[in-house]
């Protein structure tokens, strides 16, 4: 098993635990933010967000 499959079953096997994986950081940004804010509040991102 590699090692992000290992971290992902280990934090979905407890019940009391809530994660958010990303591949990279580029999938990171976009995807963290709105989780965050919630669907109520509008996301922008611009080029100061996003990893270079």
């Amino acid at each position: 098993m590699r090692p992000h499959e290992e971290l992902e079953q280990r934090l979905s096997a407890s019940p009391a635990s809530r994660a958010l994986l990303f591949s990279t950081g580029y999938l990171a940004n976009p995807g963290i933010v709105p989780a965050l804010l919630g669907r109520a509040m509008p996301y922008f991102p611009t080029s100061l967000t996003m990893p270079r």
